[in-house]
């Protein structure tokens, strides 16, 4: 866009360029003005990540960047808001804010919603992780995982007395086994010696 346009102008084009890209995603927040007057924008974006050529993927992480512009912007850089957070701790949105801060005072005098959404986007592709569970989820999955090992554990002791059990029946019976057989051979050996 020309910087020799009005910024009222600019600010028309841009907001209609982010409506044709972004369509029911951008809501458009400003008050209607009285007498028709042109006020400066005003606008929220509802934002996912990023996605990559390799097709759809889990969307676990999303927010809404909320633009607020004064009268001069795009030559003065707009108020940033990021809103409505999912799957993004408060210090991973902060981490963005910062990140939009230093991006928006680069591209001071130039339009750069569309920049800041995007980079939002890569942003929330680079953290879209499953959320952690809660404190409570996480206590009982440990809890569950604790009493399986326990159960494995007797499990394996209750096999191993049992096997135990069985050495201990077999080595009875060989040993009743090999005396009867001793006592049989020690017989026959005394019968044969006395045959001589």
């Amino acid at each position: 866009m020309s910087s020799g346009d009005s910024i009222e102008a600019r600010q028309n084009n841009e907001f209609e360029a982010l409506q044709a890209i972004y369509g029911f995603d951008l809501k458009d927040l400003r008050k209607k003005a009285a007498w028709n007057k042109w006020t400066p924008m005003n606008l929220s974006l509802s934002l996912k990540p990023q996605q990559g050529s390799v097709g759809t993927h889990e969307i676990y992480a999303t927010i809404d960047l909320h633009i607020v512009c004064d009268a001069c912007y795009p030559e003065n850089c707009p108020r940033i808001y990021l809103e409505n957070s999912k799957g993004l701790s408060q210090t991973t949105v902060a981490e963005l804010q910062v990140l939009l801060e230093q991006k928006s005072k680069e591209l001071e005098g130039e339009e750069m919603i569309f920049q800041l959404a995007q980079c939002v986007e890569e942003f929330l592709h680079t953290h879209n992780k499953p959320t952690s569970k809660s404190f409570y989820d996480e206590m009982l999955k440990r809890q569950k995982e604790k009493e399986e090992r326990d159960l494995q554990a007797r499990q394996i002791e209750q096999d191993l007395k049992v096997c135990l059990l069985i050495l201990r029946n077999k080595n009875i019976y060989l040993s009743i086994h090999y005396s009867n057989s001793n006592s049989h051979l020690q017989s026959r050996t005394q019968s044969r010696l006395k045959k001589r």
